[in-house]
């Protein structure tokens, strides 16, 4: 039936057989697609013969044997392929199948042509002389394994007593993209020598034999390969007529399938029920989670040190900030609240425990941890249950130790607060004595006292934007010079390390840069347009204990004479900066200009800088 269904089909279609079917008889007419799924292609073998009817066949009819058609489909254009690639080079070809089976001889193959005794075959590795059937071999597989032309040079082959050498060119060519595989095998003749007994070689006659040997068990293989398909066609045979009890049974087993069917129509019925009340549940299980996934989430985002308990004061459940006051873990649950550890003296909230669950009333009290002083607000209230039942109590305990600092930081800042002002009026005070003291009149008096409050006032702006970190001395004599329009680097030129002042010594040196700024305005440097001023100052780290030295130096001024008298300014340098920085100040009136130095010893009540010590 195989070569009918081969007949039967058209060119790359398609065969479908049954489990206990194969087509393993016929390699030639089908190739698997999927053997498990028993799917077969149609192969072209190159000639179409009707094959024989068993089933319709008539005893001692005469069969009618129909000449061979020739496939007129992709066989042209092998041809034609083939002749193109023959006329390059011009030896005699034979044309085969992906198989090996010849499809097409040339005219002039007689010579490479010696068929084996035995069934007829148009196998090439049959037909194909011996001497070349080894080489042959060789190139048809590593043309068929890399789909490129191979090649055998100067193969022996015997002849009538004479010996040829023969090249045998195998190149593969292709019948469009997807189309069948075909190999065309070219002989081409070398040059004719006679065959001597010296030089005839004495490995021909082992090379022979060894290949017989090898075809020869060759062919035994593939003897006990057919008997073994015999074989195995004779035991489907066997699983056919099994296949028949099995169906058999099948049938007896479909009515007792029937009757279990009707059980599982009843059953499905009854599992709809059931699915439906278990949709339900899940659904309400669902909330429940959510509902709890909630109220887990809330109570572990506050923060809030939170403890249930029971009307029997034992631990119902807690949240996870309660470990920072009571010793809490999850096996602890069911446990009296007696018997944990509490970092704060709970013990004063169990009179108030017992007084909510009686009176249903909140009660409050504040408690400290005795170790580190943090402060908690406890608050008691009643745990009300849906249905308005008393079940327990909640206690709630808040961390106020941060109000609590902010309040006691408040109450000091309002003392430093009260504190400054009270000393800020107090230099203001003996600001306004000491120039009511050394003016001569009230404009005088005026004049003085407002420039003295404008450096006081700069200076309470320097300090009041950093009070910890200090003024800088670079910083609080520009903004004193700019105040009078001395241009810096034109009529100021300031040097020095960075050093920085206290708040109080930083108010003090403000005011004496005043006077010596208003002094240089009125009588020096800053009163002529090319009078210049030099301010420089340098750590003294050679002295016990190091100094600062600050020097204030005019040129280009009107001459400079002593004063007849030492007013407000010459006071504030000589006795002020003596008494506030302990510190000694000279001022030399060269005619060049005013010279005043002013050394300050370094100490952390007066400076703000790492080299200070203490």
């Amino acid at each position: 039936m195989i070569p009918l269904f081969h007949f039967a089909l058209l060119p790359d279609r398609f065969l479908f057989l049954g489990n206990s079917e194969n087509v393993t008889r016929h390699p030639k007419l089908f190739a698997p697609v999927d053997r498990r799924a028993r799917i077969f292609k149609r192969l072209e073998t190159g000639t179409r013969l009707p094959p024989e009817f068993p089933i319709t066949t008539v005893a001692g009819r005469v069969p009618v044997e129909l000449p061979p058609v020739r496939s007129f489909g992709p066989d042209v254009g092998l041809e034609r392929r083939a002749q193109r690639i023959a006329e390059r080079y011009a030896p005699a070809y034979v044309i085969t199948d992906d198989n090996f089976q010849v499809l097409h001889f040339s005219g002039r193959t007689g010579r490479y042509i010696e068929p084996t005794a035995g069934a007829a075959t148009l196998d090439l590795l049959q037909l194909v002389h011996r001497d070349l059937r080894l080489e042959v071999r060789t190139a048809l597989g590593r043309a068929a394994e890399t789909n490129e032309p191979a090649h055998a040079e100067q193969v022996q082959l015997g002849v009538h007593g004479h010996r040829i050498l023969v090249d045998v060119t195998v190149e593969p060519i292709q019948d469009g993209a997807g189309g069948h595989r075909s190999f065309v095998v070219l002989f081409k003749d070398g040059p004719l020598r006679t065959i001597e007994a010296g030089q005839a070689n004495p490995n021909a006659l082992v090379r022979t034999e060894h290949v017989e040997r090898l075809e020869n068990e060759l062919r035994a293989t593939r003897e006990r390969l057919q008997a073994t398909i015999e074989e195995l066609e004779s035991t489907n045979e066997e699983l056919k007529s099994s296949n028949e009890e099995y169906q058999s049974l099948n049938e007896e087993l479909q009515s007792a399938n029937e009757e279990l069917e009707t059980s599982r129509e009843e059953l499905q019925s009854v599992n709809e029920e059931l699915t439906t009340v278990n949709g339900e549940l899940a659904h309400r299980v669902q909330e429940l989670t959510r509902a709890t996934s909630d109220l887990k989430n809330f109570l572990e985002s506050t923060q809030i040190a939170t403890v249930f308990l029971d009307n029997d004061l034992r631990v119902m459940t807690f949240t996870p900030a309660i470990t920072q006051v009571l010793h809490l873990v999850e096996t602890d649950t069911g446990r009296p609240i007696s018997h944990i550890k509490a970092r704060v003296p709970i013990e004063e909230l169990y009179d108030d425990v017992r007084r909510v669950l009686r009176t249903l009333a909140s009660a409050e009290r504040e408690l400290s941890a005795p170790d580190n002083g943090t402060r908690y607000i406890a608050r008691v209230l009643p745990y009300r249950s849906i249905d308005n039942f008393i079940a327990g109590v909640v206690i709630t305990f808040i961390d106020v130790t941060a109000i609590t600092r902010a309040e006691e930081r408040q109450r000091l800042l309002l003392a430093e607060l009260q504190h400054r002002v009270r000393n800020t009026l107090g230099v203001v005070r003996s600001i306004a004595r000491r120039t009511a003291d050394t003016s001569q009149s009230v404009e005088e008096f005026a004049s003085h006292l407002d420039g003295r409050l404008s450096a006081f006032a700069r200076t309470q702006a320097m300090v009041t934007r950093d009070p910890e970190s200090g003024v800088d001395l670079e910083y609080l004599a520009v903004e004193e010079l700019l105040a009078y329009n001395a241009r810096e680097g034109e009529q100021v030129r300031l040097t020095g390390p960075k050093v920085r002042l206290q708040s109080k010594a930083a108010e003090t040196f403000a005011l004496a840069l005043h006077e010596l700024a208003t002094n240089a305005l009125k009588y020096g440097a800053l009163s002529q347009p090319t009078g210049r001023i030099e301010i420089s100052w340098r750590i003294e780290e050679s002295t016990e204990p190091a100094v600062m030295m600050f020097q204030w130096r005019e040129r280009g001024g009107p001459v400079v004479a002593p004063p007849p008298r030492k007013g407000f300014g010459t006071e504030l340098l000589e006795r002020t900066l003596a008494f506030d920085f302990k510190g000694q100040t000279t001022m030399a009136f060269d005619p060049a200009g005013l010279q005043c130095t002013i050394t300050v010893p370094l100490s952390r009540r007066t400076f703000h800088t790492p080299a200070v010590a203490d």
